[in-house]
Order: C-alpha cells, then structure tokens, then sequence
C-alpha cells in the first residue's frame, strides 16, 4: 500500500465496511479494536509509532474480515452448495478471493474496508466455484443465480481495489 495514500494518524480516515470511520488511537498493554458508526478506536502499546499502528490495523481488521465473511459463507455455502475447508485471511497484492483444489478458501483482508456487497460478491464468487472450478458461462450463471447484480460490484473492486489497505 502506497503510506501517503492511506495515513495512519488520530483523526484518519479509515474505510470500514464501505464507510469512513475517524481513527482514534489510545495508549494500551493489548491490541484491540472498537468499532462505532463514525469512529475506529484503536488500542495499541505504541500508537506514536506509525508502522506499529498499520500492523495492529491489518490485524484486527483481518480479524473483524474473518468474522464478517465466515458469517456470510454460513448465509451463502447453504443456498449455493458444495463443500469447504479452511478459511484463510491473506493480505494479497491482486486477489480478493481464491479457492484452492482442496476447496480452502482465501480472502484479502482489504474486503472489509469494501461495501458490504463488494464483500458478498466475492464470498459468492469463491462458494460458486466449489460447484464450478472455472469462469465458465455456467460459473456465471450460479454467481448471477444469488447476486443479480454482482457484475456492478466485480466493476466496483477493479475500480477502487486500489483504494483499499492501510
């Protein structure tokens, strides 16, 4: 992620399920996060150090992420099907989502800075292909069957994937 694109500072803007969030830093032994309508509380050990509040960022927000997307598999895997294992959260450069041969299935982090659809969309889009290990028409067709408009948020991630980290 490009730093002075994505400050880190008290005050920042810090894009939490497609909204903009105040961050608040505060001096404390255990890394933990608080969420609220307008602001991302941040507890850290050392919140003057910048590197030091990226990395509790990208943690507690992987595990916010973790929690949001098994909560929209268990909403999904029933409609759609087909068989999973692991979930993983990854920081990937250029995937949102894959799934591997032996059906784990991995996320970047950065999803939950997204709409809540632009995470949904992708939640789909890897469930999908458990039944259809392709991009097949027929793929398409399964993505489309849950999210009719799920081509408007593929276009929103190509758009403003960029956007996304801290």
């Amino acid at each position: 992620a490009d730093h002075a694109a994505h400050p880190v500072g008290e005050g920042s803007r810090i894009s939490v399920e497609g909204r903009p969030r105040a961050l608040r830093l505060i001096r404390a032994l255990r890394v933990s996060m608080q969420l609220n309508e307008d602001a991302l509380k941040l507890s850290l050990p050392e919140p003057e150090c910048e590197e030091k509040v990226r990395a509790a960022l990208r943690q507690t927000l992987s595990e916010y992420a973790l929690k949001r997307i098994r909560e929209r598999l268990d909403v999904y895997q029933p409609r759609i099907g087909g068989e999973y294992g692991r979930v993983t959260i990854r920081e990937q450069r250029t995937r949102w989502g894959s799934c591997s041969s032996k059906h784990n299935l991995n996320f970047n982090w950065k999803l939950i800075q997204a709409p809540p659809e632009a995470l949904d969309y992708v939640v789909i889009h890897e469930l999908c292909h458990l039944r259809e290990f392709n991009h097949s028409p027929r793929f398409w067709r399964l993505v489309e069957a849950q999210m009719p408009e799920y081509e408007a948020w593929k276009k929103w991630l190509k758009q403003h994937g960029a956007e996304l980290g801290v």
